[in-house]
């Protein structure tokens, strides 16, 4: 709680969209990206490969399946909820 974790999203291709983890559940989590990352994020059932740097330099890495899409206009910023695959 109230620790800083960044998070890369990468889609089909390596091209990778970098947010913060705002939400971590056992079956998924919710993600804080730019606008920008909606075009990595298609609407897809394919896993996308997920990447949380955690502030003492330990990396994890899991794949996970879009469930949902938030946009805050004002923030300009996408809320993303992912399901663990």
């Amino acid at each position: 709680m109230g620790m800083v974790v960044s998070a890369t999203v990468y889609g089909d291709g390596e091209e990778g969209a970098q947010g913060e983890l705002r939400d971590l559940s056992q079956e998924g989590c919710q993600l804080e990206l730019p606008l920008a990352a909606s075009g990595v994020l298609t609407e897809t059932s394919e896993p996308m490969r997920l990447v949380f740097a955690f502030p003492d330099g330990t990396q994890f890495e899991v794949h996970a399946v879009v469930r949902h899409q938030k946009t805050d206009a004002e923030r300009h910023l996408l809320r993303v909820g992912f399901r663990f695959a």
